[in-house]
């Protein structure tokens, strides 16, 4: 699995778990799947989040798989803050359950492509030290209700830097394999080495 690390020495190993369910977050919330893994990485670098897993952190944040926002959840159960929404819609609420119960194979191509990409580490960050997004109109209101905070970039969604995260440098988060897939890479690397030096040797002989 890859491990997730940052300049000031701080770093997490991302589980399988913790795959899956970041996975299904950025299935449901669309866009550019590589911009939504990389806000999640880089929202569990901040001080304040460190002491979450990342399966918590995306199920908390991810209105797409969020359970409070599940039929039976806090907000749109009878009497709930949203019940009577559209957040809450049973179209809404459909969605929700499908994504909480995706398995790989349900997932979108571009999601799967980013994922994989994550697994090794080569994942491309095109929004750094962005940690939140939002539709437009929600990431305006929280940028002029959050001094500091500045939107970054806008696709499908807004990406948002905050003021803590802007005195970050664009490299602050970063992501490699693990020590055991660098092992394993390495070692393919050694016996296609030996296979291409005995090959030329038979080749010369």
């Amino acid at each position: 699995m890859t491990t997730i690390r940052t300049r000031d020495g701080w770093s997490y190993r991302i589980t399988e778990g913790d795959r899956m369910w970041l996975a299904r977050a950025v299935d449901g919330e669309g866009g550019l799947a590589g911009d939504v893994v990389w806000a999640y990485l880089q929202r569990l670098a901040l001080p304040g989040f460190r002491r979450m897993t990342l399966s918590q952190l995306v199920q908390g944040h991810s209105q797409a798989i969020n359970p409070e926002w599940s039929e039976g959840g806090r907000f749109c159960a009878p009497g709930g803050p949203a019940a009577d929404q559209a957040d809450c819609s049973p179209a809404r609420l459909t969605r929700r359950a499908v994504n909480r119960a995706k398995s790989w194979e349900d997932l979108s191509g571009a999601t799967r492509a980013a994922i994989t990409q994550l697994d090794s580490g080569r994942l491309p960050n095109a929004v750094p030290r962005a940690v939140d997004f939002a539709t437009p109109n929600r990431s305006a209101r929280f940028v002029a209700s959050h001094p500091g905070s500045e939107i970054s970039v806008c696709r499908a969604n807004c990406f948002i830097v905050t003021a803590e995260s802007r005195l970050w440098p664009n490299d602050f988060v970063r992501i490699s394999p693990s020590s055991r897939l660098l092992a394993w890479g390495l070692g393919i690397g050694a016996v296609a080495t030996v296979a291409g030096l005995g090959w030329l040797v038979w080749k010369n002989a």
